[in-house]
């Protein structure tokens, strides 16, 4: 049969990405691709390029609130292979890297203070984690891919680096889209339905 693919766009900050991914289960969605923008100054990983987000860390503040004890987020493994094999298949190169998810990128500590230097991300942005981690919470398989916007050569006002991220963009959802049946896994089994009523 014909599946629906939603398409989401311009979620900004953690508590949205919340909010969203409750909407998107109870609209019957399981599977989620999380593309965003993000920096990446720490290795100065090149405008537009890919980084498949094998963790992101919280500190978005917003699962503090949650549960006090979580400290990083993960994506589901099945959907990330079935991405890397996309990538891979349509000769798109790809980083695999870690993430930081923060309340807001132009506000927060320096990128250089010792907590990320310990870290050793390769990018910083501001949804990821709440993404990995409220998809595991309510039963939805996710993984994220993010696309190089700026880095510590290279602000996000310059306007040849804006097409560069752009087309990256638009190629990588031509991509995924031409490979919707590939990711379409079975649900995860669950203990407990989510209601977004709860």
């Amino acid at each position: 049969g014909k599946k629906t693919c939603p398409l989401v766009l311009n979620v900004y900050g953690a508590p949205a990405m919340v909010d969203v991914l409750a909407e998107m289960h109870d609209g019957g969605c399981r599977t989620v691709v999380f593309v965003g923008y993000a920096y990446g100054g720490f290795k100065n990983l090149e405008i537009g390029s890919l980084v498949v987000a094998e963790r992101s860390y919280h500190f978005d503040g917003l699962y503090h609130a949650i549960k006090i004890d979580r400290e990083a987020a993960f994506p589901d493994k099945a959907l990330e292979q079935k991405i890397k094999d996309v990538l891979e298949k349509e000769k798109m190169p790809y980083t695999r890297g870690i993430n930081i998810s923060v309340p807001a990128v132009t506000f927060q500590l320096p990128h250089n203070n010792q907590t990320y230097l310990d870290i050793k991300p390769d990018t910083v942005e501001m949804e990821l984690a709440a993404c990995f981690s409220r998809a595991h919470d309510i039963g939805m398989r996710a993984t994220g891919i993010l696309i190089i916007s700026d880095n510590r050569s290279s602000g996000i006002h310059n306007d040849e680096k804006k097409k560069l991220r752009y087309e990256a963009k638009q190629r990588l959802m031509g991509v995924l889209v031409q490979h919707l049946e590939e990711l379409a896994l079975p649900p995860l089994p669950t203990k407990k339905l989510f209601t977004i009523d709860e």
